[in-house]
């Protein structure tokens, strides 16, 4: 990642700033309003789950209201990840995805990619997963890891607990190389 910001690290030094935040689950929304952005969840158009707004140097956060919390609150995420990592000078508006779009190699791309990886690393503090896994296996065992189930149980617990998708909290424990069968 020469040349660009660690979305891991600003995520880290961010919470690092809120002592009294590190708590699960994260509230983005305080962190959000402590960085001086508007947070607004109303109804946007079908397409769209966030907006980073700038208007005259001020910034607001739009989220679409019609999803469900947890996606609310990664969006919230990505956004702060804009501001925080991207800077913009103009609104930034995401929609639905970018997944396999002709958008794959863009610059813009690898900007929603970091994005991703701060909002992730926010809302799911590498520190707080490791401490959870571990009190998770301290109460369950190991060998429940490593199933291949639907709905495995350490994912649901800690996806519970982190106030996130299942999938989302899946990628963070496969990106933290918790998870390998899957």
């Amino acid at each position: 990642m020469r040349g660009r910001k660690n979305p891991e690290l600003i995520a880290e030094n961010l919470l690092s700033e809120f002592p009294s935040l590190q708590k699960l689950p994260i509230a983005i929304e305080k962190i959000i309003a402590k960085k001086g952005i508007d947070l607004h969840v109303t109804e946007l158009p079908s397409d769209i789950s966030g907006i980073l707004n700038v208007e005259n140097k001020e910034y607001s956060i739009f989220v679409q209201e019609s999803h469900h919390e947890h996606r609310q609150r990664f969006t919230m995420a990505h956004e702060l990840g804009h501001f925080l990592i991207h800077h913009p000078e103009t609104t930034h508006i995401d929609r639905k995805s970018y997944f396999r779009s002709p958008l794959s190699s863009t610059a813009l791309a690898r900007e929603e990619i970091e994005a991703n990886r701060f909002a992730a690393a926010i809302l799911m503090p590498k520190e707080m997963v490791m401490q959870e896994v571990k009190r998770f296996i301290e109460t369950y065992g190991e060998d429940i890891i490593d199933t291949e189930e639907e709905n495995n149980p350490l994912i649901t617990s800690l996806a519970s607990k982190f106030k996130v998708s299942p999938a989302a909290m899946m990628l963070r424990l496969q990106n933290l190389e918790i998870l390998d069968g899957f």
